[in-house]
């Protein structure tokens, strides 16, 4: 005959079964996952490839502000050596000193923002190559540990299964049944405690009735609330 502490021990090795599954689920994904360091790797690949053009654009633009720099020195040695009689002519140069002292501080921007750039780019590529060999190195740690942790788990979900079927085995056809199908309508809570008079289940107070078929022991009782299966320990 089937006792109700057989149902409710078959319950809390379903529960414990299924949290070892889940880890078990949870784990397997992870191992030899290297998706985040090879992001890093990505992502350093692609700075070390900026650094090139970086370089050249700060050197062009260098070497372009400083050919605009002597034509300001030449510009303004002509404008104030003297040997200028004309004031139309003098205008023409002040003209074009103006315009060319313009363009200088705007080239001038550009190399600085230029530089700015390609430190910032060399600081974050040193930034990530200690990160990934940090990244590298927890990675291993990890899968060291999630690699043992899942054996454990395996051989543990082994040896639940195996006491699962020696207990199923206990337990009459109709009241597996039973307990199966609350099992799945029940999210894996197919019995209920009685604590207090209630239906731990559903919080429900229970009728003496109820109480005293679930005390007794002698068949499945059912909450009227929940319609979990009483169980009084």
């Amino acid at each position: 005959m089937t006792t109700l502490k057989q149902l409710y021990d078959l319950q809390e090795l379903d529960l414990e079964t299924a949290e070892c599954r889940d880890r078990i689920n949870a784990i397997e994904p992870r191992i030899g996952d290297r998706s985040k360091i090879e992001a890093l790797a990505r992502e350093l690949e692609a700075l070390k490839g900026s650094i090139g053009s970086l370089t050249m654009r700060h050197r062009s633009e260098s070497l372009e502000a400083e050919s605009v720099r002597v034509k300001v020195d030449e510009v303004e040695t002509r404008l104030y050596g003297g040997n200028i009689t004309s004031v139309k002519e003098m205008e023409s140069f002040q003209k074009e000193a103006s315009f060319l002292k313009e363009q200088l501080q705007e080239l001038s921007d550009h190399v600085l923002e230029s530089m700015v750039a390609l430190d910032e780019a060399q600081q974050r590529i040193r930034e990530l190559e200690e990160t990934s060999v940090e990244a590298e190195d927890r990675w291993q740690a990890e899968q060291s540990a999630l690699g043992q942790e899942l054996k454990k788990r395996r051989e543990e979900l082994s040896a639940l299964e195996g006491s699962r079927d020696g207990l199923v085995s206990q337990v009459s056809g109709q009241d597996i049944r039973l307990y199966e199908r609350l099992r799945v309508s029940k999210k894996g809570q197919a019995l209920a405690k009685v604590e207090g008079g209630m239906c731990r289940g559903c919080s429900m107070a229970l009728p003496t009735h109820q109480l005293q078929r679930a005390r007794a022991g002698r068949e499945p009782v059912l909450c009227n609330s929940c319609g979990r299966i009483l169980f009084m320990s």
